[in-house]
């Protein structure tokens, strides 16, 4: 990816995040901002722990993120550096994206702007994660003493011991303390901001599909409105699992084409298998974007059956661009773009419902087109290109007043 970036500019932002430049959702979600405001006339540095992309004005915090005690020097020399980096020049402004409500984030805000941008829930649970291992269902208990009570049934700690139990409940105590301290808090959907149970600005995903930026190398390929498509990264949480036992209940001309990669991988090629569904069940790992969006523009649906709370679920919004509807459960904040008409909610786990929902999606290739066109009305009118750049500029705004 190329950055280009004016040299001479009067406001400067410093982004701060763990990672940068890889390939998840949070790490795009970055890249897009960084780069609206470099469009925008602001010179921007990239704080971060590991480059995964090299970045032109980027500078690496080797301890700022760690918590070991074995890094205190590291990170204090770390923390002075960004002190003196953002506090000594005027008008700059700091971002935070990706990381925990820290102390420091606190302090520095009472020197420069600071925008604190959170992509997920994890800080409602001391286990790191919401998702029950036992009886496969997010959790929506907010972090406190009844989370011991949950690992008793559900073991969602693992084999951690039980001060260190202890110990991470203070700590999202802690950390829930800290985000409510925090002046400026953007999130990427209305779900977001009710999970951490406070008022916040709402910066949606900019859609990176070929046919809603005009990007689309030729046409589409021909629809076979049998085709379904997972497409995520292959981890219990995201349901792949589900979307290869809902193609069981489907009548044998349907099949499913997985997008992605992860540890879930060896499982799932042994689940279809095992099901006798070797045929109709493929696997290409990971595909670039163009790759993705002519999957999703040669199918008759795309399967969203996470049973994690997905924060906004950006596959879901880039079938619609490509007028694909969508069949997904009904978790997190995929409510907010999957709109009746372009797609089907069902209830979490509800596999069934779920195979009834592609049925009904297909079985008519009339009914099917109108679905097409609604999604695509939705990606358009709702969440359109311009969306992003637009609401940045609001936030940017709203900042500076």
């Amino acid at each position: 990816m190329t950055w280009q970036i004016p040299t001479a500019q009067r406001q400067r932002a410093f982004h701060l995040g763990r990672v940068w430049g890889s390939r998840h959702g949070g790490s795009l979600y970055s890249q897009a901002l960084v780069r609206e405001l470099a469009s925008n006339g602001w010179l921007v540095t990239v704080l971060a722990e590991r480059f995964e992309e090299p970045f032109p004005n980027g500078i690496v915090l080797p301890s700022f993120f760690r918590r070991s005690p074995r890094y205190w020097l590291g990170k204090m020399l770390d923390t002075l550096k960004l002190c003196h980096l953002t506090a000594h020049i005027p008008g700059s402004l700091v971002i935070v994206q990706g990381d925990l409500p820290r102390l420091t984030y606190l302090l520095l805000q009472c020197l420069v702007p600071l925008l604190f941008i959170r992509q997920d829930g994890i800080l409602t649970c001391p286990a790191n994660h919401r998702f029950l291992p036992e009886s496969r269902t997010v959790c929506r208990r907010q972090a406190g003493p009844g989370c011991l009570l949950v690992h008793r049934h559900e073991h969602c700690f693992g084999k951690v011991p039980l001060p260190r139990r202890i110990g991470r409940v203070v700590f999202r105590l802690r950390d829930r303390l800290l985000l409510s301290c925090l002046r400026n808090f953007v999130c990427n959907s209305f779900y977001i901001a009710r999970a951490h149970r406070r008022s916040a600005t709402v910066l949606y995903p900019p859609p990176t599909s070929a046919a809603a930026t005009n990007r689309f190398p030729h046409p589409p390929p021909a629809r076979d409105l049998h085709r379904l498509v997972f497409c995520g990264r292959l981890e219990p949480v995201k349901g792949a699992a589900d979307a290869i036992t809902i193609l069981t209940v489907l009548p044998g001309s349907y099949h499913l084409e997985i997008l992605g990669e992860g540890p879930e991988l060896p499982r799932l090629i042994s689940q279809a298998g095992r099901l006798q569904l070797g045929d109709r069940v493929r696997f290409h790992g990971w595909v670039n974007p163009t790759e993705r969006d002519e999957w999703l523009a040669s199918a008759g649906a795309l399967l969203i059956p996470s049973r994690w709370d997905e924060a906004f679920g950006m596959a879901g919004l880039e079938a619609l661009a490509q007028g694909t509807p969508v069949v997904a459960y009904d978790v997190g904040g995929i409510s907010e773009w999957c709109r009746d008409g372009a797609g089907i909610l069902v209830s979490c786990g509800d596999v069934t419902r779920a195979a009834a929902a592609v049925r009904q999606l297909t079985a008519d290739p009339v009914r099917w087109s109108v679905s097409s066109e609604n999604a695509k009305r939705v990606a358009d009118m709702e969440f359109p290109p311009e969306r992003f750049s637009r609401d940045v500029g609001r936030l940017l705004r709203d900042w500076a007043s």
